[in-house]
């Protein structure tokens, strides 16, 4: 150590390696998603916390940029001090291929070449890097339980996957909300900022609906299984089923024949006839607005479509811009799952329960209370049935909805709500 002029003592200097990093600066490893799937992991010292949000300072051209400018999803590690070589290892390489071919005249890319950083497309594979990829992240926020060898109850057993998502989890009191007939997860109301906000909610996908991987006893198993092994759930408050919201314990002749000419809007498009169903979504089916139509007429009332609700309450102007509107709501969907729903709807039948097969006896056999819902003008479930099944239920409410909506007479009583 030499002595300046002043007779001081010279600082002592050491050569920080990887120059890009600052002492006493946490390092971040932020990982992004690449266009293949694979994952680009870089090391960065430009990060601020502000309260619960941080600020990245982030070069417009690296690869880190180009995906968070892509998927808007990233995710951030501190890196502890064990993990240095490791750390290290990775300052030199780079995400970008553009830096291979990098010109004098293209600034840091260039900069990047000559200084020796090497192209690595996945480098968490990058040596001396013990870190694994982090696991897919679904921003859904569904999540799945497998069940290797579920018991169906036509006598088979397969395996299956079931989705669900669950809301406020760490609270003690439990409530399963199913999915509906043409619902997913996160198109099904689950009254978590209403009337069960004080609750744990877990909304359970019904099989065939696209979502978990049919008659209802399966349905209802399987989320059986998912609650008691998998969620630890032992005890519910409630079910909150469309079901019972302008439903029916057994599905009526008349319900069956308006389903069976659902069926065949999708069973008789060319798709089905060749044998390719299982891979088609709707749109590419030639009964896409078949299916639609034939859906949109049923789903409320005449006196609906006579008051013109869809142009005075949905601000839609016409009726054929209404049913190209109810059409788009299928455009995503797999045509064998709508056809396996419309199936599971056909079979539904509470008597299936009992070996005898009494519809009847199945309802008397119920201890818990149950509120029946039924719209006045539902063309699938009518009240008169809901009236029948309360009279064999031990503690039943019925709750007519004096309603134009039809089947969707839900969406009133939203609509009141608000």
């Amino acid at each position: 150590m030499t002595s300046n002029e002043e007779g001081r003592p010279a600082p002592k200097h050491q050569t920080i390696s990887p120059a890009i990093f600052y002492w006493g600066t946490p390092v971040v490893l932020i990982t992004t998603e690449n266009p293949d799937h694979t994952f680009n992991i870089a090391p960065m010292s430009s990060a601020w916390w502000l309260g619960n949000r941080c600020m990245l300072g982030l070069g417009a051209i690296s690869q880190t940029t180009v995906n968070l400018l892509r998927t808007k999803q990233c995710v951030l590690n501190l890196a502890s001090d064990s993990m240095a070589d490791a750390v290290n290892a990775l300052a030199r390489t780079t995400g970008s291929a553009e830096i291979l071919t990098a010109r004098s005249d293209e600034g840091y890319k260039y900069f990047k070449k000559i200084n020796g950083y090497v192209y690595v497309p996945d480098n968490y594979c990058e040596r001396g890097s013990t870190m694994n990829g982090p696991k897919p992240y679904d921003p859904t926020e569904i999540q799945h339980y497998s069940i290797p060898s579920f018991s169906f109850n036509g006598g088979c057993s397969l395996p299956i996957r079931i989705a669900y998502r669950s809301y406020n989890s760490k609270l003690p009191r439990a409530v399963c909300v199913p999915t509906s007939e043409h619902s997913h997860i996160n198109t099904t109301n689950n009254f978590t900022s209403g009337a069960l906000k004080d609750y744990h909610v877990v909304v359970v996908a019904m099989l065939g609906n696209g979502e978990s991987s049919p008659v209802y006893q399966d349905c209802v198993n399987a989320s059986y299984e998912l609650l008691t092994r998998h969620l630890n759930v032992k005890e519910l408050e409630v079910v909150v089923g469309f079901v019972v919201i302008c439903g029916s314990a057994r599905t009526s002749p008349f319900n069956n024949m308006l389903l069976d000419g659902t069926a065949a809007a999708l069973g008789g498009s060319a798709g089905y006839a060749i044998g390719e169903a299982r891979e088609q979504v709707v749109e590419s089916t030639a009964s896409l607005h078949a299916y639609g139509k034939v859906t949109c007429a049923w789903l409320t009332s005449s006196a609906w479509f006579k008051k013109e609700f869809f142009r005075t309450i949905l601000g839609v102007p016409t009726i054929s811009e209404f049913v190209e509107m109810y059409d788009n709501a299928f455009k995503d969907w797999n045509a064998g799952d709508l056809l396996a729903l419309v199936r599971m709807w056909q079979l539904g039948d509470v008597g299936s329960l009992r070996n005898d097969g009494s519809y009847t006896k199945s309802l008397e056999d119920i201890e818990g209370r149950i509120l029946v819902i039924a719209s006045r003008s539902d063309y699938y479930f009518s009240p008169e049935e809901s009236t029948m099944e309360l009279s064999h239920l031990k503690f039943g409410t019925l709750q007519i909805l004096e309603t134009d909506w039809g089947h969707a007479g839900w969406y009133w009583c939203l609509r009141r709500r608000q």
